[in-house]
């Protein structure tokens, strides 16, 4: 039960009025005095007053914490009255958050500004009460759209969580509850439908928690209990009522689990019009997923290509670099001749599941790092005797929205390539062309006279002397072109991407990446 949009509180007046009531506690509002009060059923006995103490405290505690943490506050305790018993606390004003995230449209600035108070606040208040946040979810917050701040509410327990105390950490327990509450706030009659509220949805738990994971609040093993939890809690709040209610939610669950389920692996675009829960296998659609198919949504000849690279370029006993390693698709094939491989990638979840990997797998000499790729990162790095650059430049040149991490860099994009060719005895290379029909090639520069060329001369410039260009064709197979060019008539490059074009790519099994060419570069 929220105690959101409320205020604080003092002891029930007759000018107050009931504005919220659960199992356990009823919310009451004085609009004159500016003061709301939660009093606890008085079933409850000293069980109730212990349960009002706690959360008086609690809120003492947490208010001068979060005076130190912009953009987040709670509501100001004013008096814990025993004879009620209860809480009086100062009225907020605000909009609850789950109405606001779900019904406005929201900037990307927005989105990650909220899912950043969201973390924040959820760390200190793990910090200060030494237990989890029960309730935390959307429902139980207020957004102030004129401070643009978060205020935190309702820190008691839901009796069904208690039975979870001890098996899972506090911020498993705090972040399963969110992601319990969101799935069942998207999946209610009045917003199953809306595109918008899942995005936004979407967007705001990604965003708080990869923050939660750079900041070493969660880490990658702990994100599966986060879905036990999240079961847990979305099974809570929908087993109650009639028969047709529950087969409701029974449905949407099963539909929504490919979108939420996993939520480890959801994935969301900002600016674009779809949604963009993507499962693991998607996300590495061409750099597949060692620990699972070797295929995803991409109809690209992935294990082709590596091993048209493998022909290429000798990798026995030889120290490799990946940047933008994704799953660690390189890592894990060429493990048996590489000497050692380190994986770079901004993607914290992946990190975490493919450090899982190497050690189930024994292979001390793979190493995956969470960085973001920049030309003093690379420099920072030990030399190498190969160095893998594959389908990363473009999302940086461009600041694409593809991941949630990439933003418009605060350095020359090209001194990356300068700073490989201090780095590295070999590059593989390959980017993304304006062509392909996704939202950020129009960010990319012109590429002329045509990208192959644009590229090759672009390499030469930042220092290697030698580069060989290997065409798409070499491991895709004849055939590519003439399917490419024929998905290319019916609009598969256009962006947004017609109905026809969308049909034509997966009748004729190409990918808009397909096109892209792989350049093999020496220092001079």
């Amino acid at each position: 039960m929220s105690v959101g949009a409320i205020r604080g509180a003092e002891p029930a007046q007759a000018t107050a009025r009931i504005i919220g009531e659960g199992a356990e506690a009823t919310v009451q509002l004085d609009a004159a005095r500016g003061v709301v009060t939660k009093v606890y059923k008085r079933t409850g006995g000293a069980v109730a007053f212990d349960a009002a103490a706690r959360e008086y405290r609690l809120l003492q505690r947490l208010a001068r914490a979060l005076r130190t943490v912009p953009g987040v506050s709670c509501p100001a305790p004013l008096q814990l009255i025993e004879d009620l018993p209860g809480v009086c606390m100062r009225f907020v004003e605000g909009v609850p958050l789950h109405d606001y995230v779900g019904r406005t449209r929201l900037t990307e600035a927005e989105l990650d500004r909220i899912a950043r108070g969201l973390a924040s606040g959820l760390c200190a208040y793990l910090e200060v009460a030494g237990e989890p946040y029960y309730d935390f979810c959307l429902h139980n917050s207020l957004f102030q759209p004129a401070e643009a701040g978060i205020v935190l509410l309702d820190f008691g327990i839901p009796e069904p969580q208690r039975l979870l105390h001890g098996s899972y950490t506090d911020a498993q327990l705090s972040v399963g509850n969110f992601l319990g509450c969101m799935l069942y706030e998207q999946v209610r009659p009045a917003r199953v439908r809306s595109r918008l509220a899942r995005r936004q949805f979407a967007s705001v738990y990604c965003g708080m928690r990869d923050r939660l994971l750079r900041e070493g609040t969660l880490r990658g093993s702990d994100l599966r209990r986060v879905e036990e939890v999240a079961r847990f809690t979305y099974r809570r709040l929908t087993h109650r009522g009639s028969a047709l209610r529950r087969a409701w939610y029974r449905v949407f669950c099963a539909v929504s689990a490919v979108r939420f389920a996993r939520a480890r692996s959801i994935l969301f675009s900002p600016q674009g019009e779809m949604p963009m829960a993507v499962t693991l296998d998607e996300r590495m659609n061409y750099h597949p997923d060692p620990q699972g198919p070797k295929q995803g949504s991409s109809k690209r000849g992935v294990d082709g290509r590596c091993r048209l690279i493998a022909g290429l370029v000798d990798f026995s006993g030889k120290r490799v670099l990946d940047l933008g390693c994704s799953g660690g698709y390189f890592g894990f094939e060429l493990a048996g001749a590489a000497s050692s491989y380190l994986g770079i990638d901004a993607d914290a979840v992946l990190i975490e599941r493919n450090r899982d990997a190497a050690r189930r797998g024994r292979l001390t000499h793979l190493r995956f790092d969470c960085a973001a790729i920049t030309p003093s990162f690379v420099r920072s790095l030990a030399p190498v005797d190969v160095a893998l650059f594959l389908s990363v430049f473009h999302h940086i040149l461009a600041a694409s929205a593809a991941y949630e991490w990439n933003r418009r860099p605060d350095f020359d994009p090209f001194d990356l390539l300068r700073a490989l060719r201090e780095r590295t005895g070999v590059l593989v290379f390959e980017t993304g062309y304006p062509d392909e029909g996704f939202e950020w090639c129009a960010r990319l520069p012109a590429m002329e006279p045509n990208p192959r060329a644009w590229v090759e001369r672009t390499l030469r410039e930042a220092g290697f002397g030698r580069v060989k260009v290997v065409p798409a064709s070499a491991y895709q197979g004849p055939s590519a072109a003439l399917r490419r060019r024929a998905a290319r008539a019916l609009g598969y490059a256009r962006h947004p991407r017609p109905l026809g074009g969308r049909i034509a790519s997966r009748l004729l099994a190409v990918d808009p990446r397909d096109g892209r060419d792989l350049f093999i570069a020496w220092p001079s």
